[in-house]
């Protein structure tokens, strides 16, 4: 993101290694897939400092049912609630303006029936009128 305030995951970060599937983990992501593909959802992830949420978001990744566009940021603080909601609706190839809010995006997203993901790590930098915002 612009400003240095979030930056998309890419993956590239760690070198490529094997990734341990455990089958509660697999049972979940398919549950996540039925959850974005039929309904309008928001899934919070949370564990304890290296509790896995990062390795758990890769794996979700990289099962994702086919119709659903993910994106994946990190924020940093202080964030800027503009530069966020501009970064998601470039990254998704939304008209976006310098009023676009949340709202805008997913009236947006429902007008093309898209299924989306928005992963966003360190969400604990985000304020809570942003993250209510978002709900």
């Amino acid at each position: 993101m612009r400003d240095g305030k979030s930056r998309p995951e890419t993956g590239a970060v760690n070198p490529p290694r094997t990734l341990f599937k455990p089958g509660t983990w697999l049972a979940k992501i398919d549950f996540i897939n039925h959850l974005i593909l039929f309904n309008n959802v928001l899934i919070t992830v949370l564990s304890e400092n290296e509790g896995g949420k990062t390795s758990f978001n890769t794996l979700l990744q990289n099962n994702l049912d086919l119709q659903i566009k993910s994106i994946a940021m990190t924020v940093i603080a202080p964030c800027d609630r503009q530069n966020i909601i501009e970064d998601i609706a470039a990254q998704l190839h939304l008209n976006s303006d310098s009023g676009a809010t949340m709202a805008s995006i997913a009236k947006q997203v429902n007008e093309r029936k898209a299924h989306v993901l928005v992963v966003i790590d360190d969400a604990q930098h985000l304020p809570e009128a942003f993250i209510k915002e978002m709900m």
